[in-house]
């Protein structure tokens, strides 16, 4: 019977404790997020231009039109404005990583 009581103790500590670990993680959230200020989110967005690019590529309108069209559902309405359209600029290095990343977990 004394094994029980020990247990069902021990078992009570763990858990008053682990309730005052959350209750205390929940009080430092609440203060943190007073004291944060929201600002607003500004986005630049790529413009979009027929013409050749830095690196020699050309952006063709669709490839504006779905770049757009991408960002627009991706902020849900919200008004911006495209600055720019270029290639992303890639040492052969990195590309050659990602390719392989991706086609390790692409399958």
């Amino acid at each position: 019977m004394d094994g029980v009581q020990v247990a069902i103790v021990g078992i009570s500590m763990v858990f008053f404790v682990l309730g005052i670990l959350a209750s205390v993680i929940w009080l430092i959230g609440l203060v943190f997020r007073e004291a944060e200020v929201e600002k607003p989110k500004k986005v630049l967005v790529p413009v979009a231009s027929p013409r050749e690019t830095v690196t020699g590529k050309r952006v063709d309108p669709e490839t504006v039109v779905a770049i757009t069209a991408a960002i627009s559902a991706y902020l849900g309405g919200r008004k911006f404005r495209i600055v720019s359209v270029q290639p992303a600029r890639m040492s052969p290095w990195k590309e050659a990583g990602l390719l392989r990343l991706m086609r390790r977990y692409g399958r």
